[in-house]
Parts: structure tokens; sequence; C-alpha cells
């Protein structure tokens, strides 16, 4: 398999409904998490003369849950309503969310150079918007989530 070596930055997207603005919260996992790239090909078979091939990185990251991140952890749901103070003292997992390998202090506002491109652009490669997340803690054999994304 692949060890657990690194530590993650999520940047979670919040809404406000009443501003109609995206508010970004950066939290730092306190806990070693797995990372792993794959290869993604896929090819469009529309006819022989229109065939084409898309390759794409994909990565996933496995968090090892424990009590630490039980304490810190809000279903997004629950995580969507709470005041902004909990909001910056907790995390949530969702589709649409950016992750990056390692600590980063860097913040998304939405103004260069802030923006979510250019903190993705700054970033690089180890850096992916979750696309989906599957919650495996209630597992008898090694409780963890699993991410992933491109």
């Amino acid at each position: 398999m692949f060890d657990a070596t690194d530590v993650i930055t999520i940047w979670n997207r919040y809404r406000d409904s009443e501003t109609r603005r995206e508010i970004w919260y950066r939290y730092v996992l306190p806990t070693l998490c797995k990372y792993k790239t794959k290869i993604v090909r896929a090819v469009n078979n529309a006819g022989a003369a229109k065939q084409t091939a898309q390759i794409t990185n994909s990565q996933m990251v496995q968090i090892p849950f424990s009590s630490d991140i039980e304490s810190m952890y809000n279903e997004p749901r629950c995580w969507q309503i709470q005041s902004d103070t909990e909001r910056r003292v907790t995390f949530t997992l969702q589709p649409g969310d950016l992750v990056a390998l390692g600590e980063h202090s860097i913040e998304i506002s939405g103004e260069t150079p802030h923006r979510l491109a250019d903190v993705r652009a700054e970033l690089g490669e180890h850096c992916f918007e979750i696309k989906s997340v599957q919650d495996n803690t209630r597992s008898r054999f090694g409780r963890h989530f699993k991410i992933e994304g491109v």
C-alpha cells in the first residue's frame, strides 16, 4: 500500500446566503495522511475519425480516523449551519473543497492574488478539488475518510 507521510491543508468553501459571497476556511489536519496519485484514461468512441483520448491525474488522500479528527470534523450539512467562529476551528469534507499536500498558510479571498485559481497555480500538482468523499469511519478495518479529486 502506501505510508501515512503527509499532513494536508483543507480549504472549506462556504456560501453566505445573505451576501452571496464565497468564504473559504483553511484548516490544517493535525494527523499524517496517505496520499496517492493515479493516471485516469478515458477514450471517447464517437467514431473512428473522431476518437479522442483524455488523460488526467486523479489524486486520493486517506485520512485516518482518530479521536482528534472526530472532535474537529463535522458533516457538511452541520458544518454549513455553524457560526463563523465554529467553522474556523472545525472542518468538513465536501465536493468543491480544495486540498493540498503539506501545511500551507495561504488564504483564499476571491481577490487577486488570492483567488481560487491563483492559489491552485501557486500550490502546484499536489493540490486538488474534492470530487468525492467516502466515509469509512464505521468500518472495523482501518477507520478513515477517503477523498478523491482532480
